[in-house]
């Protein structure tokens, strides 16, 4: 699995590729020219010590916290699994490549990251070579007959990990579970110890809310992929 790092995604799109995309999408020229305008005119300054610079023009990229900003970025984005061959897993600017095999799979990676890099170049997008990664899945029997596994991309080897983060979960490359259930166990630590520190300033019913939306949701984010497989130890802690 290659976990694909893009610079500055959502800032960086280009408005003509995006209109064009929505024409291809079947939009129709009215709403082409509304989002158009939408996306023009827009300028950015700095605030610094009571003063605001001079205001320069921005001429890419979508709005951020605004509603549509993620919604254009995702028609942006909707055509990269058609430049490779190889299963790609897309949520927003979060990509990764998969392949299976035994022996060729860097080969493969190696090949389908060049190729998704000839469809970033002709969307003006930059992948980031310093925080894409790679990771090798396997069983512990054929993980310890392999050696690291060596993706490589304009004669540099990307980065390779035993665990990786990705949507917010961690994944092993045994697949087993335990890094993540290590990071659910200390994340509830901290906010059950921040909650015994101001018990006395919340009643029982306030107290189960909290618990509820700071605690709870940590042992059920991906529950169903990494609790059966951690140890025993870890279990019993969880």
């Amino acid at each position: 699995m290659l976990l694909i790092d893009l610079r500055k995604a959502f800032n960086t799109v280009n408005h003509q590729i995006l209109l064009n995309k929505l024409k291809t999408f079947g939009m129709n020229a009215s709403s082409v020219s509304w989002f158009s305008s939408y996306l023009a005119d827009r300028g950015q300054s700095v605030f610094l010590n009571g003063t605001f610079s001079d205001q320069m023009n921005v001429s890419c990229g979508v709005p951020q916290g605004s509603i549509l900003g993620p919604l254009l970025f995702l028609v942006y984005m909707n055509d990269m699994p058609s430049s490779v061959k190889c299963k790609l897993f897309l949520y927003a600017d979060d990509s990764a490549l998969m392949v299976s095999g035994v022996i060729i799979i860097q080969n493969n990676l190696s090949a389908e990251l060049e190729s998704l890099s000839q469809w970033l170049i002709l969307n003006e997008l930059s992948l980031h070579i310093g925080k894409t990664e790679s990771i090798l899945f396997g069983s512990k029997h054929r993980l310890s007959k392999c050696n690291e596994l060596n993706v490589m991309y304009k004669g540099k080897t990307i980065f390779s990990s035993n665990t990786v983060k990705y949507l917010g979960a961690t994944l092993d490359n045994n697949m087993r579970g335990n890094s993540m259930g290590e990071s659910v166990i200390k994340m509830v630590n901290m906010r059950l110890k921040f909650l015994y520190r101001k018990q006395c300033f919340v009643d029982k019913d306030l107290r189960k809310i909290l618990c509820n939306s700071l605690v709870q949701p940590h042992f059920d984010y991906g529950s169903c992929f990494w609790y059966g497989g951690v140890k025993e130890r870890t279990r019993r802690m969880l």
